[in-house]
């Protein structure tokens, strides 16, 4: 998750289905915690610009609005300030008041490339902070920015890129305690020939 992207069409669907699941206000709602995988902003890509169903006249406004009103609102204002960020959205009131949430930078840029043990170190603190800020969630809400890696997968943990996704191992850690988790996939945009 990169700040840039905070009240983004994308926020809009996930704080929706968030709020579904755990109602703001309901005393018997499930606990959550939200963990962003935050990354640095990039500026190499337009990223970050799909905020046009904020605006009253764009197609899908009107029909978006009346799903979640208050959700609506909510964003609205937070791409209006010009301060887009997960902080932002975490004062904003999107969820639940009871909810935790976790968004501590993890990046690698301080660190050469060849300090493969301080990379995965700070992963693996970032990973146990972010254990521990939820440690009385119910349910878990994970939001890598590119989605989920196996530990296997050919990029190591360590790897710049590699931050902007969850490992299965760092997810596993708060099913083993025995929460649920939500975790956002984005799909590669890759032409499948059939």
């Amino acid at each position: 998750m990169q700040d840039r992207y905070a009240g983004d069409l994308g926020d809009y669907l996930k704080f929706g289905l968030l709020r579904w699941l755990a109602p703001p206000g309901s005393s018997t709602s499930p606990r959550l915690g939200v963990v962003w995988y935050r990354t640095g902003d990039e500026a190499h890509n337009a990223d970050g610009k799909h905020v046009a169903y904020l605006d009253p006249s764009h197609r899908s406004s009107a029909c978006l609005r009346q799903l979640d009103p208050d959700l609506y609102q909510r964003l609205a204002r937070v791409v209006a300030s010009g301060q887009r960020s997960t902080a932002a959205l975490a004062k904003a009131g999107v969820l639940d008041a009871r909810t935790c949430f976790f968004g501590d930078l993890l990046d690698f840029a301080d660190l050469p490339v060849t300090a493969r043990g301080a990379r995965l170190e700070r992963r693996r603190s970032w990973a146990q902070r972010a254990l521990a800020a939820t440690s009385g969630c119910d349910l878990i809400f994970a939001d890598p920015d590119n989605g989920i890696r196996p530990v296997s997968h050919r990029v190591p943990a360590h790897r710049t890129k590699a931050a902007k996704h969850a490992y299965l191992s760092e997810l596993a850690a708060f099913a083993a305690r025995g929460q649920s988790l939500i975790v956002y996939h984005h799909a590669e945009r890759v032409r499948v020939l059939g």
